[in-house]
């Protein structure tokens, strides 16, 4: 009973592990035709369909990974984030600043929230994350001197809570890795970073110029930092 048990296990892990590396190669899949016919207007639709792609596998990971079989109040919060990000990713296929980018850039801000909360949950090393702010707070203010003489009136006061919520995200990170120092801790601790300098090229790509570069870097980054999200939710 007992080899069987484990030899059933063993063929769960490695179904597991196949689909997963499936959907790692359907994330990269889809970035890659989202930046090669984003710009290329008639074809521009399968651009939208490489990104949708991309944001639904990067969900299904943490569902069959860590977030969905750890139990935890992180897990679920973690696993929230990634699934308003998708929703957020949708919007902001949109190619103008309207309402639908509004509703993006608010449901990225919701995710940002639920990630805070999840550091929270899992435990925060308070010295450890206010001693990060000196190097953060300078680079928020930065930021923000940065952006916000582009963003338009009616999206100043989101703008400058993103920022915020953003930098507390960071800084929380830097908090449950000092507390927890786990392998998972840690490599939350890079996706926040990555998340932090993805949005630095969005605020690049949105409100200063395009450069081709930027956009490119920002979306592999930040697709990078949704599956480190992914496969590292189990913090407790």
């Amino acid at each position: 009973e007992i080899i069987v048990y484990y030899f059933t296990n063993l063929q769960l892990l490695s179904k597991r592990s196949m689909l997963q590396t499936l959907l790692f190669v359907g994330v990269a899949v889809g970035v890659i035709l989202l930046t090669i016919f984003e710009r290329q207007q008639p074809r521009r639709w399968i651009a939208a369909a490489g990104k949708t792609v991309a944001s639904l596998c990067f969900v299904c990971v943490a569902l069959i990974g860590d977030c969905a079989s750890s139990h935890t109040l992180s897990g679920t919060l973690i696993l929230l984030g990634l699934i308003v990000g998708a929703v957020g990713d949708v919007c902001l296929l949109s190619a103008s600043n309207g309402t639908v980018f509004h509703m993006g850039v608010r449901a990225f801000l919701a995710g940002h929230i639920f990630y805070v909360v999840a550091f929270f949950t899992a435990g925060v090393d308070l010295q450890a994350a206010l001693l990060s702010l000196i190097v953060l707070l300078p680079v928020a203010i930065l930021v923000l001197k940065w952006v916000m003489p582009q963003v338009p009136q009616n999206m100043k006061v989101s703008a400058f809570l993103y920022v915020v919520v953003i930098s507390v995200m960071v800084l929380c990170s830097v908090g449950t890795h000092a507390a927890l120092g786990t392998a998972n801790s840690q490599q939350l601790l890079v996706a926040a970073v990555l998340f932090f300098i993805s949005d630095l090229c969005v605020a690049q790509t949105r409100f200063i110029g395009r450069i081709a570069w930027v956009r490119a870097s920002g979306l592999y980054i930040y697709y990078l930092a949704q599956t480190l999200f992914a496969t590292a939710c189990h913090l407790n």
